[in-house]
């Protein structure tokens, strides 16, 4: 299995070597793929997704999820 690819100019990894990188199961990252939320290509029946893509992702979900944990607690105690 290949675990690179050069597509217009952008090297893609394999859903299985970008799971290894982010943390993500191999299974989330194709339906991340599926549901374009990542700049990704099936080749075949392997995802290979652009690793600045499904990077950016996890930062941003991080983002995102740390900042409504921390209103839904502040929201907890002053109420």
């Amino acid at each position: 299995m290949a675990l690179a690819i050069l597509s217009k100019g952008k090297e893609l990894i394999s859903a299985v070597r970008a799971s290894e990188k982010c943390g993500y199961s191999s299974d989330y990252i194709g339906q991340l793929c599926r549901a374009k939320k990542v700049e990704a290509t099936l080749v075949g029946r392997t995802w290979f997704v652009a690793e600045d893509s499904i990077l950016k992702h996890r930062d941003d979900f991080q983002i995102h999820s740390s900042r409504y944990l921390s209103k839904r607690r502040a929201n907890e105690i002053f109420d």
